[in-house]
């Protein structure tokens, strides 16, 4: 009687691990899921000639699927759209800040 039971509490931990296991490798794919799609924009895009399609696929990447809404904060998205664009950091910054003056002189 007691072997059955020590049985049955060992079959019910063993189903208990699989499911805990199972929940962590679903939320492990969740979470790779974005890291995986960016490694494929990047071998896909890496040393392409670029068309207007494949440009719009590169800036969908990043959160407003437009580097003009880019923030100035550090950004790993940004900066691979920038390298697959083959633009640098400072060309970037450069026409930021020439588009945010050309606002500010046309605000009356």
């Amino acid at each position: 009687m007691q072997e059955q039971k020590l049985k049955k509490i060992i079959f019910e931990i063993g189903e208990d691990y699989l499911k805990q296991a199972g929940e962590l490798q679903k939320s492990h794919t969740e979470q790779t899921k974005p890291i995986k799609k960016l490694l494929n924009i990047i071998k896909k895009f890496k040393n392409k000639k670029l068309s207007k399609t494949d440009i719009q696929e590169i800036l969908n990447i990043t959160c407003w699927k437009s580097l003009a809404f880019c923030c100035d904060k550090e950004c790993f998205r940004r900066n691979i759209c920038l390298k697959l664009l083959k633009i640098s950091k400072e060309d970037f910054y450069k026409l930021k800040k020439e588009f945010n003056e050309k606002i500010r002189g046309m605000v009356k």
